[in-house]
C-alpha cells in the first residue's frame, strides 16, 4: 500500500506542476491585442503586434523544464523508473503545451 500511495503522490505532484505551469505559461502569452477578440474571432482577425515572446518562449521552457529535467536525471542514476517515466512524460507535457500556446496555435495565421 505504501508503493502505491508514494507513486500516487509523485503523479499528483506532477500534475499539480504541469497545471501550475500551463496557469503561468497562459498569462505570460498574452498578447497587446487578445482583449479584442470578440466571440466568432480568431486569432487570425487580431493586428500583429510586436511582443516580446522571441525572448520569453524560450526562457519559460527553461524555467519550467529544467526542474522536471533534474529530477527526470536524478531519478535515472537512482534507478526509480517509475518516477523516470512519470518525470519524462511530464516534461513532454510542459514542452508540448509551451510549443503549441507560443508557436502553434498562431502558425495557421501566418
Amino acid at each position: 500500500m505504501n508503493v502505491y500511495k508514494s507513486r500516487l503522490v509523485e503523479v499528483l505532484s506532477v500534475i499539480g506542476y504541469f497545471l501550475m505551469a500551463c496557469f503561468f505559461m497562459n498569462i505570460l502569452n498574452i498578447g497587446e491585442y487578445d482583449w479584442m477578440l470578440q466571440s466568432g474571432e480568431s486569432l487570425c482577425d487580431l493586428p500583429l503586434d510586436d511582443d516580446t515572446k522571441d525572448i520569453t518562449a524560450p526562457l519559460l521552457v527553461t524555467v519550467f523544464g529544467i526542474p522536471l529535467l533534474i529530477a527526470l536525471i536524478r531519478d535515472v542514476f537512482l534507478k526509480h523508473f517509475f518516477k523516470v517515466a512519470v518525470y519524462f512524460l511530464g516534461l513532454i507535457a510542459v514542452i508540448g503545451y509551451w510549443w503549441w500556446i507560443f508557436w502553434e496555435k498562431y502558425s495557421a495565421c501566418i
